[in-house]
């Protein structure tokens, strides 16, 4: 990207000169004159790092811009024909360096010196820190308004109304002030449900929070341990609190895990094993059904009754092999 100045409008660049009268019927000369009203280097050609007023032709000639100022190092301005027979006029410091602030000459009532803001966001007002003296036309991405205070956000800016997006949107340095709030709890585990201990207010609840306030999690951060869940799982979930480990005991169970995978306090057997005897009635019957109430009693290999049968005089149970799940 070449230099903020060289790209300013001709009619900024000829303040020195000409005031605001009428250009010259081809004010670029050999350059080539761009849509936005600058000179510009011919195709091919390379602007001199040094003096950017000079142009080198891929031939090894030069061409001079004909607006440049006179030389102030004792150089000809003259490096070839040019048909403008504008030189341009001068200005007050004699030439014009990358980050000088540009001359527009006296104020002739048409166009007074002025400051121009960066505007990056297009939202008609620009960043205070980045200016640019000049005249008559603003030059390109540059406004008359400073004052913004977040020139990357077009919502952003002096007189914008305050909207729901975590930012200063009035440039008063407040955040989000004056909206309707709500209360948000924690949802670690992205399951919809919160952590009723943790919430906070804001006005709108942003990703890892939930506005749900009917039911909470018994375990935020386990994604299948959530009010209501349906499924049964063959292994526990550490329930440890945060800071805390879950390991396997002696007995092989996980110390501080937990079967409560939908959070009602209890837990509950997919499996249940029943025990078939004699009833008072000389059937052969289940009288006993031992169910998931503990660690030790879910995630092993048991027996589901299939059916009570009598062999050899004796009440006996029919079972097949399955695993146990508990929730």
């Amino acid at each position: 990207m070449r230099p903020l100045y060289v790209t300013l409008h001709l009619s900024t660049l000829l303040l020195a000169g000409w005031g605001c009268s009428t250009l010259p019927a081809n004010p670029c000369g050999e350059l080539v004159r761009t849509p936005a009203g600058s000179c510009d280097c011919p195709e091919g050609s390379t602007r001199d790092e040094e003096d950017w007023w000079l142009c080198h032709l891929p031939d090894g000639g030069q061409i001079r811009d004909p607006n440049a100022p006179p030389r102030t190092d004792g150089g000809s301005d003259d490096t070839g024909p040019s048909d403008s027979g504008f030189d341009g006029g001068a200005l007050e410091d004699g030439g014009y360096d990358a980050g000088e602030t540009l001359d527009a000459g006296p104020a002739d009532g048409g166009c007074p010196d002025r400051v121009w803001y960066r505007d990056r966001d297009r939202d008609g007002f620009g960043d205070d820190s980045t200016t640019v003296m000049g005249g008559c036309a603003a030059p390109e991405g540059y406004v008359a308004e400073g004052g913004d205070c977040d020139d990357e956000c077009s919502a952003c800016h002096p007189f914008a109304p305050e909207i729901c997006d975590e930012r200063d949107n009035n440039c008063n340095d407040e955040i989000d002030e004056g909206l309707p709030q709500v209360m948000c709890y924690r949802d670690r585990d992205g399951d919809g449900f919160g952590d009723e201990t943790t919430s906070m207010l804001a006005c709108a609840c942003r990703s890892g929070w939930t506005q749900r306030s009917d039911v909470f999690d018994c375990a935020d951060r386990e994604p299948r341990a959530f009010p209501g869940q349906t499924e049964y799982f063959t292994t526990q979930y550490c329930a440890a609190p945060p800071g805390w480990v879950c390991a396997l005991g002696p007995d092989g169970t996980l110390i501080n895990g937990s079967w409560d995978y939908n959070c009602d306090g209890r837990v509950t057997s997919q499996y249940s094993t029943a025990e078939c005897a004699f009833a008072s009635d000389s059937s052969c019957r289940p009288t006993a059904v031992l169910c998931c109430y503990d660690a030790t009693d879910c995630g092993t290999t048991v027996g589901e009754r299939e059916s009570c049968f009598i062999e050899g005089g004796m009440c006996r149970t029919r079972r097949r092999s399955v695993t146990q799940a508990c929730r």
